[in-house]
């Protein structure tokens, strides 16, 4: 689809699909690409079986990623292992800890860093959100302590406005997950759902030109 010129919305599946995605946007542009992963979780564990949780590591080890970054990053969650795999491989990350804890910057100044992480003029990027960043939000790990929906919405914008944002792929929604039920999860996760991709197409509508 890259290949033809369209931008890619892919809903739903777990993040392992992640994987995948970057195989076909590496091998349509030839070149490893960047990607921008809004993720409590790094998605950097071993490479033991592919699963949810290293699908990045693997794309890393297939030479897939010029650079990772993840945004939001709760250091809870992740293990010092995949912590120190991150550096080893060059990838970078900001942490909750760090914007909303520490509060050693704003959410707005988190996006600005992560936008000159990945900002380069003829390498694609890829932009993943994890919906379980999203506080509340019927996923497959449910959290109570992340981001809210218009801050995730105020990301997506902001980088779906850059011309090399190749696709958006928001994985893990599991409205079943929803503490009231099945009919609550699909009322839930289909608002924020279509919010996120409101916020994609808003932004792509604003794209302005790299200078690099």
């Amino acid at each position: 689809m890259v290949a033809a010129g369209l931008t890619p919305i892919v809903i739903g599946g777990g993040h392992n699909n992640a994987l995948p995605l970057l195989q076909a946007l590496a091998a349509s542009t030839a070149q490893p690409v960047n990607c921008l992963n809004i993720d409590p979780h790094a998605d950097f564990r071993p490479l033991e079986g592919r699963h949810s949780g290293n699908g990045f590591s693997y794309a890393m080890q297939q030479a897939l990623l010029q650079h990772y970054f993840v945004l939001g990053l709760h250091q809870q969650k992740n293990n010092a292992a995949s912590l120190k795999a991150l550096q080893q491989a060059g990838a970078d990350y900001l942490s909750y800890q760090q914007i909303f804890v520490a509060a050693t910057l704003s959410w707005q100044q988190a996006i600005e860093q992560a936008l000159e992480k990945v900002l380069s003029a003829n390498t694609p990027l890829a932009l993943e959100l994890d919906t379980d960043a999203i506080t509340g939000m019927p996923a497959s790990a449910l959290n109570y302590s992340g981001i809210s929906v218009s801050e995730a919405e105020q990301a997506v914008y902001q980088f779906a406005k850059l011309p090399h944002t190749a696709y958006l792929h928001l994985a893990e929604a599991a409205p079943a997950q929803h503490p009231a039920g099945l009919t609550a999860g699909l009322n839930h996760c289909g608002q924020v759902l279509s919010q996120l991709v409101q916020a994609f197409l808003l932004g792509k509508a604003q794209q302005v030109p790299l200078i690099r």
